[in-house]
């Protein structure tokens, strides 16, 4: 199916089994530079709030800094980045993704 013409639903959360683990993450509007063979989990809090985490390995830790315009932004608003991503057969659309905060463990090899 074409990529370009293919429609996202909107769904309710509600209707997913928690933890949801997504895959395959594609950077619509390229805030962060996430890398596309990384992990994401996403699951509810006690106050049914979304919360997630995201693993990958990236060379320099500076690509995971939010980004407008090609510049690094640190304060203001932060629109979030929109992001696409797949988990079984189901590809999802997320909207307003922001990073908290990063836990950085260095890696020995060529990847970074």
């Amino acid at each position: 199916m074409n990529d370009t013409t293919y429609k996202y639903q909107k769904y309710d959360w509600e209707g997913f089994i928690f933890p949801l683990t997504l895959s395959q993450i594609d950077s619509v509007s390229n805030h962060y530079a996430i890398p596309f063979d990384s992990e994401l989990t996403i699951w509810r809090d006690n106050d049914y709030r979304l919360k997630g985490q995201i693993k990958g390995i990236v060379k320099d830790i500076n690509d995971l800094e939010y980004r407008e315009n090609e510049e690094i932004k640190k304060v203001g608003f932060i629109s979030g980045e929109t992001i696409r991503a797949k988990s079984d057969d189901f590809n999802f659309l997320i909207e307003g993704f922001g990073l908290n905060s990063i836990n950085h463990f260095p890696v020995q090899g060529e990847n970074g």
